[in-house]
């Protein structure tokens, strides 16, 4: 089993903010070595709070599903609250 390591592309990295914290989010595009398998994305976010750093991965291995993985993160990042 391979970990593609040499088929990564599409890297990106956006600083923004989640509830009042600063936040990371990462991605890139795996594209395997053979023709029958399509590329697939590889989502995360990094939230820094004062106690801990929360990290959250986003990912599938099914090149349909991008838009619903895209959408879970975003929905995430909509949504997370941090308990007073």
């Amino acid at each position: 089993m391979s970990n593609y390591g040499e088929y990564y592309r599409g890297q990106y990295e956006n600083r923004l903010t989640v509830a009042g914290h600063s936040a990371a989010e990462m991605g890139y595009t795996v594209t395997p070595p053979t023709v029958d398998d399509k590329s697939f994305h590889r989502r995360m976010l990094s939230v820094r709070t004062p106690d801990a750093t929360i990290v959250l991965g986003v990912r599938t291995d099914n090149p349909g599903a991008d838009d619903r993985t895209r959408k879970a993160l975003d929905r995430v990042k909509s949504s997370l609250r941090m308990a007073p």
